[in-house]
């Protein structure tokens, strides 16, 4: 909840293991009590330790969010920026 309005939040859903709705996905979540969901993108993920888990968060001006991903338990982390205005 970075974002200078509080309309939205930013949540990383990760795990390691299982399947079901929004597994390893970034959403934003409505704080208006709409229960909108918006699905960003897919983190890719593999959790293991503490350090794999993706952390999202929102700029300011909620047009980019940035997270971290060791990308299919590639061995390092690197970060990645959603570009969400449009």
């Amino acid at each position: 909840m970075l974002a200078e309005d509080e309309r939205g939040a930013v949540v990383s859903f990760y795990g390691d293991g299982g399947d079901g709705v929004f597994h390893r996905e970034i959403v934003q979540l409505a704080t208006d009590g709409s229960e909108r969901v918006r699905r960003l993108a897919h983190h890719r993920s593999v959790f293991s330790e503490y350090y794999d888990s993706p952390r999202a968060n929102a700029s300011r001006d909620r047009c980019f969010v940035a997270f971290t991903s060791n990308w299919g338990g590639s061995g390092r982390r690197d970060v990645f920026v959603l570009n969400l205005a449009r």
